[in-house]
């Protein structure tokens, strides 16, 4: 399998964060967060991760998404939450930097990023789960 298949299909497991929200019919903003930071994830992989603005919007999204995910750590004083976005934060910082240890090496960046993406999947998924379970239990 080639690096952009990896890193392309790593990242398809996010979009199941989207279920939740999609089931509970709740926080739509937060929903169409969720697919356009994953459909631009997919889309900037595609291309081979280039540093234009495919690189800043894919990024910038993500940031976006973090700070959603922020805002509803403080707003159901859910540490869960915030210290699980804190551990994908931390570990994307690795990735890159064991990738570059020696020089930069794309099929070491493929395997550590891919792994990655299952990490932040998983967290996205539990914090979708958490925010539809408050959303529909009526705690706004």
């Amino acid at each position: 399998m080639s690096e952009t298949s990896a890193l392309v299909l790593s990242t398809l497991p996010h979009f199941a964060a989207a279920v939740p929200l999609i089931l509970s019919g709740t926080e739509p903003a937060y929903l169409a967060t969720i697919l356009a930071s994953s459909t631009l994830s997919v889309v900037w992989h595609l291309n081979k991760e280039p540093r234009g603005y495919l690189f800043y919007l894919d990024y910038g999204l993500a940031a976006v998404w973090t700070g959603a995910d922020l805002y509803y750590a403080f707003k159901l004083w859910a540490p869960s939450i915030l210290l699980l976005n804190v551990l994908v934060l931390f570990t994307n910082a690795l990735t890159d930097i064991a990738s570059c240890a020696g020089g930069f090496d794309r099929h070491t960046y493929s395997r550590l990023h891919s792994i990655w993406h299952f990490i932040s999947a998983a967290k996205a998924i539990y914090v979708a789960c958490v925010v539809a379970a408050w959303s529909v239990e009526g705690y706004n």
